[in-house]
């Protein structure tokens, strides 16, 4: 059943006291739902499911999380500070190149890269609430590595005001593609080529509108 707009707001969690007995029984739920995810996709994560592999009484399950987009939002809080660090060498060209190459390494992890295919799914499946959930997951992500042109220009490397979208958008959407949609390989002659169009667009001087 899908869920309505006012089930939760963007990245809506649960509020509990951490330690003891509640947080061993919110690893093994957040631990199913990746599980369940990776393994069976949106479709397959069910409240009932969830309680099964982690040992959880179901009532508790919709106590604590009523609805299934509350479930994605926590699990995606949970891994979201490990997919992707953001790099400081001290160089942008060197940033760029290590934040690109941890990205193309989440994509080759055959467990990342299911996680990623079931919230595409469950996002071309009308489920308005997860879309919403993913798209303030995955924005909050994008946002975050803008502190490497950020830091480019403070060095003097780039010019101010980088249109910080645009460059990080044609350093990491190729990857994308080429894992989701050509399948192609996304080598490191392809990742230079990634990282030396970014630097380009971020040198040319071309600023937010």
């Amino acid at each position: 059943m899908r869920s309505s707009g006012s089930d939760i707001g963007p990245f809506d969690r649960v509020q509990e006291r951490r330690g003891g007995r509640s947080e061993r029984v919110r690893e093994a739920v957040m631990d199913a739902v990746r599980r369940l995810l990776q393994e069976e996709g949106y479709s397959g994560l069910t409240h009932r499911a969830v309680a099964a592999i982690a040992s959880v009484d179901n009532a508790t399950i919709y106590r604590r999380w009523p609805t299934r987009p509350q479930l994605v939002s926590d699990m995606l809080h949970d891994i979201s500070n490990d997919l992707v660090p953001i790099p400081d060498t001290g160089s942008v060209g060197s940033d760029l190149q290590a934040y690109l190459a941890s990205i193309v390494a989440m994509l080759a992890d055959p467990g990342t890269k299911k996680l990623a295919q079931a919230f595409f799914a469950a996002s071309l499946e009308g489920d308005e609430v997860v879309g919403h959930v993913l798209a303030e997951f995955w924005q909050g992500r994008f946002s975050g590595s803008y502190v490497m042109l950020d830091k480019a220009v403070l060095r003097g490397e780039l010019p101010e005001n980088p249109d910080h979208t645009a460059v990080m958008e044609a350093l990491v959407a190729p990857a994308w593609f080429r894992t989701f949609i050509s399948r192609m390989p996304v080598d490191q002659g392809f990742q230079q080529r990634c990282v030396g169009a970014a630097l380009a667009l971020a040198r040319s001087g071309n600023t937010h509108p």
